[in-house]
């Protein structure tokens, strides 16, 4: 059938009324407005490009010969999965044993909630299967199956949004193990998704494990049917795998119980007013009465936050011994330990918890602990949701095999630590300076496109490296080895300085700061230090002359090719300043970049052709091409580029949401001929 772009209902009934629809309700049938029982509405209407989307069929693999543990003889339901028959224990007692256990301890709770905030952050988003994340390669349009499987995500039903229903799995993962999502289909096409109660929902299997069916019974003995297709049931990894799974809420019940057995002492403890714990003797005449009497009068007037101070008064001979103080102290401790036990069963670190102690940091930084709680803890349970909602719903369901579903990524990186890699990648020639400017939201600067090479005292071009290594390797040559036709050419500029004479503390054949020798060791006084640098500067100029001349201009291959485009459009005379610029290109440029102040006065805005050359655009943006590139100027002090050639191009990437593809040239002028030159273009030549 068609896909759909669907709109959910606006009924309160419309997870039912939707649920009630036939499985097999033909494509053509009436709308569910003027179809009788409908209780809910349901907008449809057709993608603009019509895509089949069909439901891919269950895959069907040989049956097993072996069993499952926990299932019976005659296979698992209904009923037998609540009692000893499958779990050993009454598993409705246990899911409601760790559901309070999960309420009643904050450690507990804080650590699942914790994961799940964690792996939802992002989101859940689309992502192209062949995307490497490096921006090399070119990301299609999304297909009509991946658009219907965004809406869908969009709005998986009128009471959750994907996050919270993402979560909410997380968390009954992390409390029972086993969680479920009921699927509302209409037709083919899943339209909504929602939160599936576990403890009261149960898997109707076979001996060997194969199951027909989801049966829900609640507390108030209402029951629902579910066929596979309906529910996706995702499961934690356990020891001897069975239908059901062992969650961290499970494994961590001992510490759980006993934290909350402390917990409870504490509590009494503090009531009580923190009392002493004492032996009182009484005369061996004293009758039951009076000792009765005499701790009533105890309680009252010694216990509790009211009446701490209060002496213990005695009569008729009777002794006190105190045992000893009240030990608050190692209840704090105890709990403390139970705390730290729950953490590690849930792989959270105390950070993560809201916990923040010196001691536990351990022997790593807290960047660290963060990624080995994100790679063992958070990533693995989030794989696995994914797993289950990839096969259910992106490929069976919408039938897409090109793109996935993933939770989005949020850099949760301290601002110092960003900042020192961007000074890295600046410092190190992997960043411009531009490209830095860039990623801090701040204008470009002129020149901040070459990348340079900074050490503990030099800044050097990435492009006079080739220059600086010839340098290096003449100075570990030797003056005296130098090519023939090496001879140290002329260079002297107006009003150049000479090199400066610094003084040579030494050199790497040895000697010592102060002596007069062949190694030029000197202080800076002798006369040797002069004779070194000159050598220096010989050997220099004898490397600077066997390199071939740099192009001061810029890329002179890049500029060719701008002059040979704009040379088909334009005479000649206008262009001499195409070879001056220095170019880059052709990239992807963003609209934010680009000077479209003046766009309603532009000749193309009004002369009609904006439909042709947005169809020739997404032409080739369909076949992966480009259009002809834009030329843009970039001029000293500016953010914007300016537009010299190809505004129609401009405007059918902007209406078209898409970056312009673009020559850049960097000029030294803020004005020139590159600003009137679309009123020297040749007739005919767009």
């Amino acid at each position: 059938m068609p896909a759909l772009d669907y709109l959910p209902w606006s009924s309160g009934r419309g997870r039912h009324a939707a649920a009630a629809v036939p499985p097999d309700t033909p494509p053509d049938a009436p709308p569910p407005a003027e179809r009788p029982g409908w209780t809910g509405t349901l907008a449809i209407r057709e993608a603009s490009q019509p895509h089949t989307v069909k439901a891919q069929p269950a895959a069907v693999s040989p049956e097993r010969a072996g069993y499952v543990y926990g299932i019976p003889p005659g296979g698992l339901n209904e009923y037998n999965t609540q009692v000893g028959a499958s779990t050993q224990t009454d598993r409705k007692s246990l899911m409601q044993q760790l559901y309070e256990g999960y309420l009643a301890c904050p450690w507990a709770w804080a650590c699942v909630q914790a994961i799940g905030r964690t792996i939802t952050a992002g989101g859940l988003i689309t992502d192209f299967n062949h995307d490497t994340g490096e921006g090399s390669q070119r990301i299609p349009a999304k297909p009509p199956p991946v658009l219907a499987l965004e809406r869908l995500i969009a709005f998986c039903n009128p009471v959750q949004d994907i996050r919270q229903l993402c979560r909410n799995v997380i968390a009954d993962l992390l409390v029972f193990a086993d969680a479920y999502i009921e699927v509302v289909w209409w037709g083919d096409l899943p339209v909504a998704l929602y939160n599936q109660d576990s403890p009261t929902t149960s898997p109707v299997a076979d001996e060997h494990g194969v199951i027909t069916k989801y049966v829900q019974v609640t507390d108030y003995g209402q029951r629902a049917e579910f066929t596979p297709r309906e529910i996706i049931h995702i499961s934690l990894d356990s020891a001897r795998p069975g239908v059901f799974a062992v969650s961290p809420m499970q494994a961590a019940l001992l510490p759980v119980t006993a934290w909350l057995f402390a917990a409870a002492d504490g509590k009494e403890g503090f009531r009580k007013g923190l009392p002493p714990s004492f032996h009182a003797d009484f005369p061996n005449a004293a009758k039951e009465q009076e000792m009765r009497r005499w701790r009533d009068q105890y309680r009252t007037d010694n216990l509790g936050p009211r009446n701490i101070g209060n002496p213990v008064i005695t009569k008729g001979g009777v002794s006190l011994k105190e045992l000893q103080q009240g030990r608050i102290a190692d209840v704090l401790s105890f709990k403390t330990q139970c705390r730290d036990e729950i953490f590690a069963i849930f792989g959270v670190p105390p950070s993560k918890a809201t916990v923040i102690e010196s001691g536990n940091l351990g022997g790593g930084t807290g960047d660290a602990q963060d990624k080995t709680y994100r790679i063992d803890t958070c990533e693995p349970i989030a794989q696995i949701v994914l797993e289950k909602l990839n096969f259910h719903i992106t490929q069976q369901a919408f039938a897409i095999t090109d793109w996935h579903l993933k939770f989005g990524s949020i850099d949760y990186r301290d601002s110092l630590i960003i900042e020192q890699i961007r000074d890295m990648r600046l410092r190190n020639g992997s960043w411009t300076r531009n490209k830095y400017a860039a990623d801090i939201g701040e204008p470009p600067a002129d020149g901040g496109d070459d990348p340079v090479l900074v050490d503990r005292q030099n800044l050097v071009l990435w492009t006079d490296m080739a220059a600086l290594s010839a340098a290096g390797v003449a100075a570990k040559s030797g003056a005296n080895q130098l090519p023939p036709s090496a001879s140290p050419p002329s260079r002297k500029k107006k009003n150049s300085r000479p090199y400066p004479e610094p003084d040579i503390a030494g050199d790497p054949t040895g000697g010592s700061p102060g002596s007069d020798d062949d190694d030029t060791g000197d202080d800076g006084d002798s006369g040797e230090t002069a004779r070194f640098w000159q050598a220096y500067k010989t050997r220099f100029a004898a490397a600077l002359s066997v390199l071939p001349a740099a192009e001061t201009a810029g890329d002179s291959t890049t500029a060719g090719t701008v002059y040979a485009l704009l040379s088909r459009s334009f005479p000649a005379a206008r262009l001499a300043w195409v070879r001056k610029a220095r170019w880059t290109g052709p990239a992807p440029v963003p609209a934010s970049r680009l000077d479209l102040s003046g766009r309603d006065t532009w000749a193309a805005s009004s002369d009609g052709t904006a439909a042709r050359y947005q169809a020739r655009l997404r032409r080739k943006t369909r076949k992966g091409g480009h259009i002809k590139p834009v030329i843009l100027i970039r001029t000293p002090g500016s953010a914007k580029d300016v537009i010299a050639d190809g505004h129609h191009r401009v405007l059918a990437a902007v209406d078209e949401h898409q970056p312009v593809w673009a020559y850049t040239g960097r000029v030294r002028s803020k004005t020139g001929p590159w600003d009137e030159l679309h009123a020297s273009q040749l007739k005919g030549n767009r």
